[in-house]
């Protein structure tokens, strides 16, 4: 199981190993510790590569630019079809009108 205190005896062994590989985590002969920067990063519930950069920014002072370069890291690609643009905006708009639809069948019944 998962979680949380400074033991590091509840967290995962995908956890350790993603913390190791992101060198959140020192290891002596007996005991594996979690560094502050690694206990710092389970507090997020994203990945550790996106949790290291986001409070490694903070710290450097240049989070919103490291904000930025983590919501670009997170899509798939920026780049749409104009067919897809079309299919998007015709999605949303239908969306609307179903809720708008809704909103007026809610203030006829009450």
């Amino acid at each position: 199981s998962s979680g949380g205190g400074s033991s590091g005896g509840g967290y995962t062994n995908k956890t350790l190993l993603l913390l190791r590989d992101n060198q959140c985590l020192m290891a002596d002969e007996d005991k594996l510790q979690i560094t502050d920067l690694g206990r710092s990063m389970l507090e997020y519930p994203i990945a550790v590569r996106v949790a290291k950069m986001l409070i490694l920014g903070s710290q450097g002072n240049c989070l919103p630019f490291v904000m930025a370069i983590c919501a670009l890291l997170s899509v798939e690609s920026l780049q749409f079809m104009p067919d897809e643009i079309e299919k998007m905006v015709a999605e949303k708009l239908q969306q609307q009108q179903s809720e708008q639809n809704h909103t007026k069948l809610q203030h006829k019944k009450g």
